[in-house]
């Protein structure tokens, strides 16, 4: 097991909120980005609060700071008046959101400063209270929480890898850039040699299923989604790996490839084999479906253009 440390010293103010709700400003003095095995493990971020700022956050049990979670006093006990150090560890299930949106310590500080103040990465309920100190002459005082233990949420485990970081992981490897829309759902806009259009990869922790969606720029008129219908189903008889469907409330059509699996951590290579052969499958057949839909060239003739 290999770790690495990274970290960023953005010195900035910050703010937390509780839904949606400002509850409190801090300065955010550093951030640290963990890596185990080359994947992310942990993100911290060390907290500067004046005294009555760390009142109000004790008051609040903010980053799940209430009192049965408090370890042994280590040195002296706080001292009023003085400034406190709050280190915090982010929810590890949240690390997909978060690495989704910078690659180094430094992007993840700006990203978290800039975010706004509803995005779930600045909400306090999301974030553990590790370690509270307040420097005492030239040695550090303070407390230790259960958070900073073993089994702590904001550490994920080995073996605990999930659908969403695993194919984020993917994506990243393989230089696609990506948007997050939540916890499921991935974005990307792809060019090919005969169009661009939006693609989404779903997945699914509780099923293991993990699907990819090319989703085609032209959208079929209700007068045409018959010969739509049967454009695809044309299509549709000779692939080996995937299909076309078509919504016919709205005419969107899409190409999907997907998996179940019992194993979040999918091994990189399926998931290329999925997305990659997706793409070239959409992009194989955009000229049929303009034809079809923009030429009104009959299905059998325009399925002739991409095969």
């Amino acid at each position: 097991m290999t770790l690495h440390s990274a970290h960023a010293h953005p010195d900035n103010p910050i703010t937390f909120g509780r839904a949606q709700q400002e509850l409190i400003r801090l300065e955010l003095v550093d951030l640290e980005m963990i890596e185990q095995d080359g994947r992310p493990a942990e993100c911290r971020a060390t907290l500067l609060a004046d005294w009555e700022v760390y009142r109000q956050l004790e008051e609040a049990a903010l980053f799940n700071l209430t009192e049965e979670v408090r370890g042994p006093v280590f040195g002296n006990t706080l001292q009023a008046g003085k400034a406190v150090e709050v280190e915090i560890g982010l929810n590890a299930a949240l690390l997909p959101a978060i690495t989704s949106r910078g690659q180094t310590a430094e992007e993840v500080a700006s990203y978290l400063l800039s975010c706004p103040l509803g995005d779930e990465l600045r909400q306090a309920e999301n974030w553990y209270a590790l370690n509270v100190k307040q420097a005492d002459g030239g040695v550090k005082v303070g407390f230790q929480t259960v958070w900073a233990g073993d089994k702590s949420p904001v550490r994920l485990e080995a073996g605990a890898a999930t659908l969403l970081a695993a194919a984020l992981h993917f994506f990243k490897t393989d230089e696609w850039p990506v948007t997050l829309l939540n916890d499921k759902v991935i974005k990307i806009t792809y060019k090919g040699d005969n169009g661009q259009w939006d693609c989404y990869a779903e997945t699914d922790e509780e099923s293991g299923h993990f699907a990819f969606y090319s989703v085609s720029p032209l959208v079929a008129r209700p007068e045409q989604r018959p010969a739509a219908a049967e454009f695809l189903t044309r299509a549709n008889y000779g692939l080996k790996l995937g299909n076309f469907e078509m919504d016919f409330r709205d005419g969107e059509i899409r190409y999907r490839t997907s998996i179940i699996t019992d194993n979040p951590g999918l091994d990189p290579s399926l998931f290329k084999h999925l997305v990659h052969s997706n793409v070239m499958v959409m992009d194989a057949y955009l000229p049929g479906l303009e034809a079809l839909l923009l030429k009104n060239v009959p299905a059998e003739e325009a399925i002739g253009l991409s095969e």
